[in-house]
């Protein structure tokens, strides 16, 4: 993909060091590998298609961004994704600190998660999170107020759940 704006910079130049971010955050909406792909892909079509039109100071990971999660919607309004919830048991057995954060995240509202990531793992401003998933600024806070306290609880329950492993008496 070589479409070029105004200022000559190609999209694939602009674009390519957000492919890691937007496949992540694709990921955290599909839970699937393959359905993430597709998504990026798909995003990546649509907005070499719109590139040109872009403002020269405009914000091209947060159109990303935006773009990753209209394609999302549409296909799960119209039932072209199949969003799978996580098990709960593999989730409070996940080995890793990191596992078994993808797996509390994955147990929040759709809209609690997607806000938790643009802004923890992201780095994006309010402004920007109120831009792509199309609400106030106030909203985005207090989603993120809310879905930090829902993480807090999830992660807290996992962890009081998890079996402990046996002291060691020694003689």
């Amino acid at each position: 993909m070589r479409v070029s704006s105004e200022s000559g910079t190609t999209f694939s130049q602009a674009a390519l060091g957000h492919l890691d971010s937007i496949y992540s955050y694709a990921a955290v909406l599909c839970h699937n590998p393959a359905q993430a792909e597709a998504l990026v892909q798909e995003t990546y079509r649509c907005a070499a298609r719109a590139f040109g039109g872009l403002a020269p100071d405009g914000n091209l990971k947060s159109c990303l961004y935006a773009i990753a999660r209209n394609i999302w919607l549409n296909q799960v309004h119209c039932g072209a994704a199949t969003v799978l919830a996580p098990d709960a048991h593999a989730f409070c057995t996940e080995g890793t600190e990191a596992e078994g954060l993808r797996g509390a995240l994955e147990r929040l509202p759709r809209a609690y998660r997607e806000v938790i990531v643009l802004r923890e793992f992201e780095g994006l401003s309010y402004c920007e999170i109120a831009s792509i998933v199309h609400c106030p600024a106030g909203t985005v806070f207090s989603r993120l107020d809310r879905g930090r306290e829902r993480l807090r609880r999830v992660l807290s329950a996992c962890r009081k759940s998890a079996p402990q492993p046996p002291l060691e008496v020694t003689p």
